[in-house]
């Protein structure tokens, strides 16, 4: 292998880039960096990890489970997976995560780890790194920190982009949107790069204000601070704070199900309220109390249901 190998670590993600041309795929076609990935499994193994087939493929795409593979100590997981191109080997816990289908989904692995798994992780992938120099030449082609706002931005724009060599560009240099559609706010007016902005925060339901710089697509960077920067989407920007509108609208994160269920609550309700208005139409005197016990038990059953 020559020196055009590659690797590099986002969050907590190592991904290995071969320069190995395209020899074709099944189980007789063998890439040389296929035997690194598995000497790095086998160091994770006598680090303690317990080494195993993702068992999801396992279950449900039985034919390419060979190359995927999961693997946990203690509290700390990783899954694995190799390809023609190369390997990933992503970190990851299930203490504390957002996303409902574990922390093996969620974003900002990193910043969500408990500090002791944390230091588990970043030991791992430090031997991780220290193995694979020692079985290819490969670049580090991993982003350098960032820790000011443009710094973020200068860093997406280079490595995630590649719009700029380096990171030494003026933001004066950043192109603007070549359509029109991805250079309109949500009142139909233009955005230029360095224009201050507000948007609505759609986590916090704050109303936000920065200084918006051009991404790509639809998406637009946006200064809120010294080391801040957010991704906005141009229709979600809008030049002044607008009057009568509320600085803070709460989301809505009511559960799909409770949701659901409170609906088929109030229509049970309706649905009783409905008979008892029949009934004394025709006379039948319904005492409050009783209204009140006919609603619960509707409700109640409605609840039993599901």
């Amino acid at each position: 292998m020559n020196k055009t190998d590659e690797f590099y670590i986002h969050d907590t993600t190592i991904r290995f880039n071969t320069s190995q041309g395209w020899k074709g795929i099944g189980r007789s076609v063998q890439y040389e960096h296929y035997s690194y990935f598995y000497q790095i499994l086998h160091m994770l193994e006598s680090e303690g990890f317990k080494v195993e087939k993702d068992a999801e493929v396992l279950r449900d795409y039985k034919n390419i489970s060979r190359d995927h593979w999961q693997g946990q100590r203690g509290d700390l997981e990783f899954s694995a997976k190799k390809f023609p191109a190369g390997f990933e080997i992503t970190f990851f816990q299930n203490i504390v995560f957002d996303n409902p289908n574990g922390g093996k989904y969620d974003f900002d692995k990193l910043a969500k780890m408990p500090y002791l798994i944390r230091l588990q992780y970043l030991v791992s992938m430090r031997k991780v790194v220290e193995k694979l120099k020692t079985l290819t030449e490969a670049k580090d082609r991993t982003p350098p920190p960032a820790k000011t706002a443009e710094e973020k931005i200068r860093r997406d724009l280079v490595y995630n982009w590649h719009f700029f060599p380096d990171m030494n560009f003026d933001f004066r240099e950043i192109r603007e949107p070549e359509s029109s559609y991805y250079g309109l706010d949500r009142n139909k007016k233009p955005i230029h790069n360095g224009d201050v902005k507000y948007f609505r925060d759609s986590w916090n339901g704050y109303i936000m204000r920065g200084r918006a710089y051009y991404c790509a697509n639809m998406n637009w960077w946006v200064i809120l601070n010294k080391r801040e920067a957010v991704i906005v989407s141009n229709y979600d920007m809008f030049d002044d704070f607008p009057a009568g509108d509320p600085r803070r609208v709460a989301p809505n994160r009511t559960p799909k199900e409770y949701a659901a269920l409170r609906e088929k609550q109030e229509k049970a309700k309706a649905d009783a309220l409905d008979l008892i208005a029949r009934l004394e139409n025709h006379g039948v005197r319904v005492p409050k109390k009783a209204r009140r016990a006919c609603i619960n038990e509707v409700c109640r059953k409605q609840s039993e249901d599901q």
